[in-house]
C-alpha cells in the first residue's frame, strides 16, 4: 500500500473511529455501574447496567456479569442463556470453569409446565409478553415464582391461568381459547312493524338489535298470518344481519304458488316444503317455508 493510498484510507476511517470510541467509553461505564451496583447487590440495577451495555458493545465480561446479576435475581432461564453465551465467546479458560459450575446449579433451577393449548389460539402471553406458541401441547421452562399464562383469540374471552412454581418443580397447563364466545349483535332490518320472535322469545315493538349469545338463532317474524322463518349464525363478538320484507299482499293459503303445491301431490300422501319468493335476500333456505301434509 502507498502512503498516499494509506492516508486516504485513515482519512475515509477517521470518522467511523471517532463515532465509536464514545459508544465504546459508553459501554465501558455502563458495565462499571453494573460492577458497583453487583458488589453493592443492587441485582436490578446491575442488570440494567449490563443490559445497557451489552446492547452497545457485546463483550464476554458483560456476558458473564449479567448471568450473576439473573442469577441473584431468580431469574434462572436468562442467567444461563447469559452464562452459555459467555462460555462459547470467552477464551478465559479459568472464567469459563466458574461458568460452568453455575451452570451446573442453575439448569436445575427452572420448573417445567406442561402446556396444552385448544380453540386456535391466536396469540400466547406468558407473563404478559408474546411467545410462539400454537395449539397443541408444549413444554415450557419458567423460572420459580408466580406466573400468568393467556391464550386469546379474536371474539373470545382470553383463557387465563396462574401458576405458583417451585425450583425445579412441574406442572400441567389447559386453557381453551374457543372456551368463553363473546355475545354478538343480532340485527333485523325490518318492514313495517311485524311482530318478531327469536328463540321463542318476542322482541317489543321497536326492538330491531339486541346483545344475543354467539350461536345459531332461530328468528321468526309475521305479517298478520304471514310468518317468516329464518336461523341465523351470531359470530362471537360479531354482528348478524337478516332482512324481512312485508308480503306482497294475502296469506300464505291464498296465493296462488300453495294451491299449485297443494294439486300436484294431490295423488298420493306427501310432505312438501313450501318456500316463499318474498323476504329474501340470499336464496331458497333463507326464506319463507312452511310443511304442507297432503292426503288422508
Amino acid at each position: 500500500m502507498t502512503p498516499r493510498l494509506a492516508l486516504a484510507l485513515a482519512l475515509a476511517l477517521a470518522p467511523t473511529v471517532a463515532r465509536a470510541q464514545p459508544a465504546l467509553e459508553r459501554a465501558r461505564e455502563r458495565f462499571e455501574d453494573g460492577q458497583r451496583a453487583l458488589d453493592e447487590g443492587r441485582y436490578a440495577d446491575a442488570a440494567r447496567a449490563f443490559e445497557q451495555s451489552l446492547s452497545i458493545a457485546h463483550r464476554p465480561g458483560t456476558l458473564f456479569n449479567l448471568g450473576l446479576a439473573y442469577r441473584s435475581l431468580g431469574r434462572c432461564t436468562e442467567a444461563i442463556q447469559s452464562l452459555e453465551d459467555f462460555s462459547a465467546l470467552s477464551h478465559d479458560e479459568e472464567r469459563v470453569s466458574t461458568a460452568r459450575a453455575v451452570l451446573a446449579d442453575l439448569r436445575a433451577c427452572p420448573a417445567t409446565v406442561t402446556l396444552s393449548l385448544r380453540g386456535a389460539p391466536s396469540e400466547v402471553l406468558v407473563d404478559g409478553q408474546r411467545r410462539p406458541l400454537r395449539e397443541g401441547q408444549q413444554t415450557l421452562r419458567l423460572d420459580p415464582g408466580r406466573h400468568v399464562i393467556e391464550a386469546r383469540r379474536q371474539g373470545y374471552a382470553p383463557a387465563r391461568a396462574e401458576v405458583d412454581l417451585d425450583r425445579g418443580g412441574e406442572s400441567s397447563v389447559t386453557l381453551d381459547a374457543a372456551g368463553s364466545p363473546y355475545d354478538g349483535w343480532l340485527r333485523l332490518d325490518l318492514e313495517g312493524a311485524p311482530a318478531v320472535r327469536v328463540d321463542g322469545e318476542a322482541w317489543t315493538s321497536g326492538d330491531t338489535e339486541r346483545l344475543v349469545p354467539a350461536g345459531r338463532h332461530r328468528v321468526e317474524v309475521r305479517y298478520g298470518d304471514d310468518t317468516q322463518r329464518r336461523e341465523v349464525e351470531v359470530p362471537p363478538g360479531g354482528r348478524a344481519t337478516l332482512g324481512f320484507s312485508a308480503p306482497s299482499g294475502g296469506s300464505v293459503v291464498t296465493r296462488w304458488w300453495f294451491w299449485a303445491v297443494v294439486g300436484a301431490a294431490a295423488a298420493g300422501a306427501v310432505t312438501a316444503v313450501v318456500v316463499s319468493t318474498t323476504g329474501g335476500d340470499s336464496g331458497p333456505s333463507d326464506n319463507l317455508w312452511t310443511r304442507v301434509r297432503v292426503g288422508p
